[in-house]
């Protein structure tokens, strides 16, 4: 790996306050920052007044595993208890809406799209790699994605949703066999393309604003880009190198800059979109950290948070 900066960058600002650790993290908008905790805690954090303005406990008897966010008030959280759950922030209160089941498979979250107006969550649905589409409003299923039998993928571990407006609504899934692969959500029976991009689980994949490349990384310390063409077809691209293994998540910034790596030995990796050069090693947690998320467009879009092990959030601006 090509040398950084020996100085590890400081956070902005450390939250505390969870009830336990940190597994999951998302951005509702630049001034909310929602976290999920191993017990199934869901908090609302206030970033201009660095306070958790909203918490609520007992609706999720398990860990967090992803948030999906649906406007600045509302948003989805899915739980390893096997359940989605919509809440909305209404007033001075954080409220659960409504529940559907969704199998839990490993670490796999959610995704929420929209096809003609219908709206849908889709997840993991087996051991054996298939993915499911499920009508937000009642939990009945939709479809299933199935990999071919001949080519046995394992657990999907990962999944996003690669729609942008005028194209057709795609969905991009990380395998255990090293692979990732895309989805027509109009027609599930086989997937669009599928790239080998590790020889071991995939843990986490991520793609950038406009859907043009992504990343995987899993238990080695191996990140690898790949292009998505508009027809859904992946290509191979560069690779970089993280200073330990043990990937956990990826999140590219808003502004397609940099795009962050968080790993098992408590450290967060910053690279550049473009290249890939390494660029800063931030060391403050000494725990693993889960996730990272980077904040929406707009005046705060360089920051980023960080959830660990150790029940704190970090935040974090840099290369401005």
């Amino acid at each position: 790996m090509a040398a950084v900066s020996r100085s590890s960058p400081q956070p902005l600002y450390v939250l505390r306050g969870s009830d336990s650790s940190v597994h999951s993290l998302e951005f509702l908008s630049s001034q909310t920052l929602l976290s999920g905790s191993f017990s199934g805690a869901v908090s609302a954090w206030d970033l201009k007044t660095l306070r958790a303005g909203h918490e609520k406990r007992g609706v999720h008897s398990k860990g967090i595993l992803g948030f999906c966010v649906v406007s600045n008030s509302s948003f989805w959280s899915h739980s390893r208890d096997g359940t989605v759950s919509l809440w909305a922030i209404d007033g001075g209160d954080l409220e659960p809406v409504r529940s559907v089941a969704l199998p839990t498979v490993g670490f796999c979250s959610c995704v929420s799209l929209a096809l003609d107006e219908q709206p849908l969550i889709c997840g993991a649905w087996d051991t054996g790699g298939e993915l499911a589409l499920l009508d937000s409003r009642d939990g009945n299923l939709v479809s299933l994605f199935k990999p071919q039998k001949s080519t046995p993928c394992g657990m999907c571990m990962a999944v996003k949703s690669i729609t942008l407006p005028g194209q057709p609504a795609r969905l991009l899934s990380a395998h255990e066999d090293g692979r990732v692969r895309t989805w027509d959500v109009r027609n599930c029976k086989t997937a669009l393309s599928c790239l080998q991009t590790h020889r071991d689980p995939i843990f986490c994949c991520t793609v950038d604003p406009g859907c043009r490349r992504g990343m995987a990384a899993g238990a080695q310390n191996s990140l690898v880009m790949f292009s998505l063409a508009e027809g859904g077809q992946l290509a191979a691209g560069s690779s970089a190198q993280s200073p330990s293994s043990g990937v956990t998540n990826l999140a590219v910034r808003s502004d397609s800059k940099l795009v962050l790596a968080s790993l098992s030995d408590g450290r967060i990796m910053a690279y550049s979109w473009k290249s890939l050069k390494p660029l800063a090693v931030m060391s403050h947690h000494l725990q693993t950290v889960h996730c990272v998320a980077c904040a929406p467009s707009g005046p705060e879009q360089h920051v980023f948070a960080a959830g660990s092990k150790d029940s704190t959030v970090s935040l974090w601006s840099i290369y401005k």
